[in-house]
């Protein structure tokens, strides 16, 4: 059991396995949004280190739960080549799967959100908040998410090269699916978003079911770029 205010588990060096552990915060009230990555039930921090060499690369995770926090459930700073399989995470304040300031090429298959507190599947970068650059290059397979407090399903704000196969997403406060550029505050995001793909295998689905229940208006899909 971990104390909200701290990262519950922090990763910030290459090549690490993690499998098999519930990894539960308690206690956790009021959303982090100052420091959400350093409230994050499990964090892969590659900015820490920039600067000798170690960049949060290869870190491999399987048969997780991460279960409440301040934060991000699962929050991906600048982490690259990163894999997530059947990792569940629920109960969070913030993101359930939040992916930023340059994180690229990570996978997450069979994964799955539940009773989060913003959006399930984020890939988002707010030039005034996120450093680094967008998000990019991502791949998603086999996803369900099933309700939340706020904010959307699948996100791809700002960032590039997401590919989706295969979700499903329940219950969400806003769009199900939302792939725009915004603004964050007073900035003005930098970069324009494009190159998401989403398909369906020979058995599988792609579903969006009661979305957009809240009051943003903006349906079970919504898109735009400007």
């Amino acid at each position: 059991m971990i104390n909200p205010s701290t990262a519950g588990w922090r990763v910030f060096s290459d090549n690490h396995t993690l499998t098999g552990l519930t990894i539960r915060v308690v206690g956790a009230s009021g959303r982090g949004d100052q420091n959400q990555q350093g409230m994050s039930t499990l964090l892969l921090d590659a900015k820490v280190n920039r600067g000798n060499g170690l960049g949060c690369t290869g870190f491999y995770g399987f048969d997780l739960v991460l279960d409440g926090a301040k934060g991000a459930a699962f929050f991906a700073y600048g982490a690259s080549y990163y894999t997530l399989r059947k990792v569940y995470a629920q109960n969070s304040l913030a993101d359930s799967f939040h992916n930023t300031a340059g994180a690229q090429y990570g996978s997450f298959y069979d994964c799955r959100s539940k009773n989060g507190g913003d959006d399930m599947m984020a890939f988002v970068y707010y030039d005034g908040q996120d450093s680094g650059a967008a998000a990019h290059h991502m791949t998603v397979v086999r996803f369900q998410g099933f309700g939340n407090t706020h904010g959307r399903g699948l996100a791809n704000i700002n960032c590039h090269d997401i590919y989706v196969e295969d979700i499903y997403l329940e219950g969400t406060s806003a769009a199900g699916i939302i792939i725009a550029r915004e603004q964050y505050g007073t900035t003005t995001a930098r970069q324009p978003t494009y190159s998401t793909k989403i398909v369906k295998s020979t058995n599988g689905r792609n579903r969006v079911v009661g979305c957009n229940y809240g009051s943003e208006d903006h349906g079970s899909v919504f898109s735009r770029n400007g």
